[in-house]
C-alpha cells in the first residue's frame, strides 16, 4: 500500500517499486510504501489491526495529518491493509486528510482457486515442490478460514477479517475511489472489481476506473506505462487541485 503525501519541498522522494512519478502533480511529492508480512495476510490477519494503527500513528507523528494524502492499494493484500488504516482512522487522535484511493487490481472475493494460485505465484520453483506445497497450504488455509466463519456467525465480532470486498463495500467514507484492472487477472475476477466499483458509487461515491484487456495480475503498469501513468496522474490531480 503507497501513501503519496504532498509537501512542500525541494525535493522528490519516491520508493515505489518501479513507477517513477515525478510528473504526476505540480507539488512535490512523498510516497511512503508498506508490504504487510504473508503472515498477516493468510493466517494471523488480526495482526493488521494493529499494523493499521500504527501506520495512522507515523502519519501523526511525521506531523502529515495536515498534508492531502493519495492511497495506492496492489491486489487483495493492499485492500485488506486498507481496510485496517481505514478502521483505524477512525480512532485516530487526530484528523487525517486522505482524499482518494486507488485500487490496482483489488478488491476481489476469496476464492479457494485464486488463494491456490497466489500461493503458488508466492512459492515459485519448479512444479514438482511448487503444486504439492501450494495444495498442501491451500487445504490449510481454508481449514483456518472455514473455522473463522463458523465461529463468527457462532459468536459476531466486529474485528473479523473475512472478505476485503465485503468488509470495504459498506466502508463509511467516501472519498474518490480509481480502479485499475484488467479482464485477464487469473487471481482477482474483473467482475468482482466492477461489482464493487458500480457498488460504491451507487453509494454516491466519486468512483472512476482503467480497464485492460490482456494484462497479468498487478502488472498494468509494466505493459501500460503511458496509459498506467497518466489516468493515475489525472486521479491524483482531482483529488489534490480539483482538475482532470
Amino acid at each position: 500500500m503507497e501513501l503519496y503525501v504532498p509537501v512542500i519541498q525541494t525535493t522528490h522522494l519516491f520508493r515505489q517499486q518501479e513507477i517513477t512519478y515525478l510528473q504526476m502533480i505540480p507539488s512535490p511529492l512523498i510516497t511512503l510504501r508498506y508490504t504487510a508480512p504473508v503472515k498477516c495476510l493468510f493466517w494471523k490477519r488480526l495482526q493488521m489491526i494493529t499494523i493499521g494503527e500504527r501506520l495512522v500513528k507515523l502519519l501523526v507523528d511525521l506531523n502529515f495529518e495536515n498534508h492531502p494524502i493519495i492511497i495506492h492499494c496492489f491486489s487483495n493484500g493492499g485492500a485488506f491493509l486498507y481496510q485496517n488504516f481505514s478502521l483505524a482512522l477512525e480512532k485516530s487522535p487526530k484528523p487525517i486528510q486522505i482524499k482518494g484511493v486507488i485500487f490496482d487490481s483489488a478488491p476481489g472475493k476469496r476464492r479457494i482457486v485464486s488463494l491456490f494460485r497466489a500461493i503458488s505465484a508466492i512459492l515459485g520453483g519448479k512444479p514438482l515442490y511448487n503444486i504439492p506445497m501450494s495444495v498442501l497450504m491451500t487445504m490449510f488455509l481454508s481449514m483456518i478460514w472455514l473455522y473463522e466463519v463458523i465461529s463468527n456467525y457462532i459468536n459476531p465480532k466486529t474485528t473479523f477479517q473475512s472478505n476485503p470486498l465485503e468488509n470495504l463495500k459498506n466502508e463509511k467514507n467516501t472519498w474518490p475511489q480509481h480502479f485499475i484492472y484488467s479482464k485477464k487477472d487469473v487471481l482477482i475476477p474483473f467482475t468482482d472489481i466492477e461489482y464493487f466499483a458500480d457498488y460504491r458509487r451507487s453509494l454516491g461515491v466519486d468512483v472512476t476506473s482503467l480497464c485492460y484487456e490482456g494484462s497479468p495480475h498487478v502488472k498494468h503498469y509494466t505493459e501500460h506505462k503511458e496509459s498506467y501513468v497518466n489516468s493515475v496522474c489525472n486521479f491524483l490531480n482531482k483529488c489534490l487541485n480539483g482538475t482532470n
